[in-house]
């Protein structure tokens, strides 16, 4: 929990310094685009859960052994569902990490 503190004084505060405030305009497709979305930095962040959040937001059930190989064939399985992109090596670590 420390470093999730130090974490989040360190880049609500870059933002801060950099923007004169917590709020970041982000233009998603490009800045000639009219899009504009605010990104709130603004502490405290949101804390979660990494896999009960993503197994909430995906509606299914992870497997408990992170390590076999079905789970790195059902991650792999999930990215491409999603249209999530992963580039090699698809460890089953970078696929969570990009979900």
């Amino acid at each position: 929990a420390e470093y999730m503190g130090l974490t989040e004084d360190l880049i609500s505060g870059l933002v801060k310094s950099i923007t004169g405030s917590y709020f970041l305009k982000y233009h998603p497709k490009g800045p000639e685009t009219e899009e504009v979305r605010v990104i709130d930095f603004t502490p405290p962040f949101r804390r979660f859960d990494m896999i009960p959040e993503l197994e909430k937001r995906t509606g299914v059930q992870f497997p408990k052994d992170l390590a076999s190989e079905e789970a790195n064939a059902f991650f792999d399985k999930l990215c491409r569902e999603h249209k999530v992109e992963c580039s090699h090596p698809r460890s089953t670590a970078r696929l969570i990490d990009k979900l």
